[in-house]
C-alpha cells in the first residue's frame, strides 16, 4: 500500500491520534538528539578545518547517540506496531521481564540506517553551507540566516535521503521477515538474511527505492526546518553576546 493509503487507513480506524502514535516515546528521545548535535559540533571543532571532519564527526556522534537511544527506539517501534493496543507503562512492565540484551534488539539495523545517512548529510551540508551564498535581497540578518539554513538543510537532506533509501529498504525487509515473515515469497526476498535481500534487490533494483516519494518529502522538509532553527538560534546567541 502507498503512504497515502496507510495514512488514510490509520486515520479511519484511530482518528488523528493514530497518526501520532508513539509520540510520547519520541519526545523522550529528544534529549539524545541534543547529545548528538552537541557531540558532532565539538568533534568538528576539534578537527579544525580538516575536509573530512564532518564525515568522521557524524559517524562517531551518531553511533554514540544510537547506542544511548536504542532502548527507547525499541519501545517506540513496538508501540507503533501494536496499533494503539498497548500503553507505554504496560510495555515497560513487559519489557522488564525480558533479558537486558533484548533492549538492544535491532541495534545493528538501526546503525546501518542512521550512520550512513548522518555521514552523508553532514558532509554535504557543510559543503553546501560554504558554497551557497546567503540571500542578499533579505535585509534582516536573522531572517537571512534562517533562509540559508533552510535551503542548505533541505538540499543536504534530499541528497542523503535519496542515496540511503536502499539501506532503509534493507532494514525494513529484515524487520518484516523477523516479525511477520513473508506471506508471498515472490513479493520479496526468500529470507531476512543480507545475502537473500541483496540478491532480491539486484534482481529488482527498483525495489531498493520503494517509498522514495514520501521519503523525499518528509526528510528534506524535516532537515531544512531543523537546520534553519539551529542556525538561527546560533546567530541569535552570537548577536546577543556581541551586544553585551
Amino acid at each position: 500500500p502507498s503512504a497515502r493509503q496507510v495514512a488514510r487507513n490509520v486515520f479511519r480506524k484511530e482518528g488523528l491520534r493514530g497518526l501520532y502514535r508513539g509520540m510520547d516515546t519520541q519526545l523522550l528521545i529528544s534529549p539524545y538528539t541534543v547529545i548528538y548535535y552537541s557531540l558532532y559540533d565539538e568533534l568538528v571543532k576539534l578537527q579544525q578545518d580538516h575536509p573530512l571532519a564532518p564525515l568522521s564527526a557524524a559517524v562517531v556522534a551518531r553511533t554514540v547517540e544510537v547506542t544511548l537511544r536504542m532502548p527507547l527506539e525499541l519501545l517506540r517501534t513496538q508501540l507503533q506496531a501494536e496499533e494503539g493496543r498497548l500503553r507505554l507503562r504496560t510495555l515497560l512492565m513487559e519489557q522488564r521481564q525480558r533479558p537486558l540484551s533484548s533492549w538492544m534488539q535491532g541495534y545493528s539495523m538501526t546503525l546501518l540506517r542512521d550512520v550512513p545517512f548522518s555521514a552523508i548529510y553532514w558532509f554535504v551540508y557543510e559543503v553546501v553551507k560554504k558554497k551557497m551564498p546567503e540571500p542578499e535581497m533579505v535585509s534582516n540578518a536573522g531572517l537571512r540566516t534562517l533562509l540559508h539554513g533552510f535551503a542548505c538543510g533541505g538540499s543536504a537532506g534530499g541528497l542523503a535521503a535519496f542515496v540511503t533509501c536502499p539501506i532503509d529498504v534493507i532494514k525494513t525487509l529484515r524487520q518484516k521477515h523477523q516479525t511477520e515473515g513473508m506471506a508471498d515469497p515472490t513479493a520479496g526476498p526468500k529470507s531476512g538474511s543480507y545475502k537473500d535481500i541483496f540478491q532480491y534487490l539486484l534482481a529488482k533494483p527498483i525495489a531498493g527505492f520503494s517509498g522514495l516519494g514520501p521519503r523525499l518529502l518528509r526528510i528534506p522538509l524535516g532537515m531544512a526546518t531543523m537546520m534553519s532553527g539551529i542556525e538561527t538560534c546560533k546567530w541569535a546567541f552570537e548577536w546577543r553576546r556581541q551586544r553585551q
